[in-house]
């Protein structure tokens, strides 16, 4: 009985009764979205609400209701303030459209409303779309080859204090800029980006970004050291002016011989690790304001950070 009741729940009839529910749930959600733009007065309230519905339909992957905003010949007075519009956090169409690597989608937003390339989200991690989209591990949904056109595309778009922008900083963490981001991932599409942002900046700005420190005093090249000793050692190569911030020579002996903190075991990497941020830690404290240098001499940081 009970494997007839699950070919019957698994049977056709079963999806085409999902595939009604969904078509219906849709025109309802877009029948309510209409309601609401009828209530609402001027150009600014319209785009509000359907900034709010296109953001909110990419995010949950409505495929159907985000072609449908994009395509509707109703908006094109008012691609540009649907384009961006912002959530509480900060982020914009385009910042989801990043984060779930949906490439049409991004260049038709681009097309909307280029300048939200440049806008960084409100929270504490101040992400721009670029830093939302090399978030995402390529796969075989997130193919190399999209992630390569939607970083080209955010690129051309952007201005030079967006390119360089640094993440929200936290005690440990924070003060990325993309590139931190993508070679701590030892990301395919690293030399990609850095290649992208030489042509489009010039080189002066990639190289201050590589000896741009994060919030735990790690450069670009420390940041690829921990992921692979021969990145590191390419980004030396390419562009002399790029150097550790924090790590040393003997770092680069370790990893050679399958000793550094990529290969060790779990607690030597952590022990490893330990050691390492004590060396640099007391080297960055040096330049720390005062009031920051009391506070991170107390004992209970220091406790905590053991």
């Amino acid at each position: 009985m009970k494997a007839q009741r699950r070919e019957e729940a698994s049977g056709p009839e079963t999806g085409r009764q999902l595939r009604d529910q969904f078509q219906q749930r849709m025109q309802e959600d877009m029948e309510k979205l209409r309601e609401d733009v009828s209530e609402a007065s001027g150009q600014v309230a319209v785009a509000v609400v359907w900034g709010q519905a296109l953001s909110s339909a990419i995010a949950r992957w409505d495929g159907d209701m985000v072609n449908n905003i994009l395509q509707d010949p109703a908006h094109d007075g008012i691609k540009k303030e649907i384009a961006m519009h912002c959530s509480y956090n900060g982020m914009a169409a385009l910042h989801h459209a990043c984060r779930v690597v949906a490439l049409q989608w991004v260049r038709a937003l681009l097309e909307w409303g280029p300048e939200v390339a440049n806008m960084p989200t409100y929270d504490s991690r101040r992400w721009t779309p670029l830093q939302c989209l090399v978030e995402n591990p390529v796969t075989e949904i997130c193919t190399q080859d999209d992630c390569q056109a939607m970083v080209s595309d955010l690129v051309n778009h952007m201005n030079e204090a967006a390119i360089q922008n640094q993440t929200g900083f936290g005690r440990r963490s924070g003060g990325l800029n993309v590139l931190h981001q993508v070679a701590s991932r030892n990301s395919p599409i690293f030399i990609f980006t850095i290649d992208k942002i030489q042509a489009v900046f010039g080189v002066d700005v990639v190289i201050a970004m590589l000896n741009c420190r994060a919030g735990d005093g790690r450069g670009v090249v420390d940041m690829a050291l921990g992921s692979s000793v021969a990145m590191a050692m390419d980004l030396k190569q390419r562009f002399p002016g790029a150097v550790e911030q924090t790590t040393s020579q003997k770092l680069y002996e370790e990893q050679e011989k399958g000793q550094g903190c990529a290969t060790a075991a779990p607690g030597e990497r952590r022990k490893r690790s330990r050691d390492w941020q004590e060396g640099w830690c007391d080297g960055w404290k040096e330049g720390w304001p005062s009031h920051q240098s009391d506070w991170s001499s107390h004992s209970g940081w220091k406790q905590r950070r053991r």
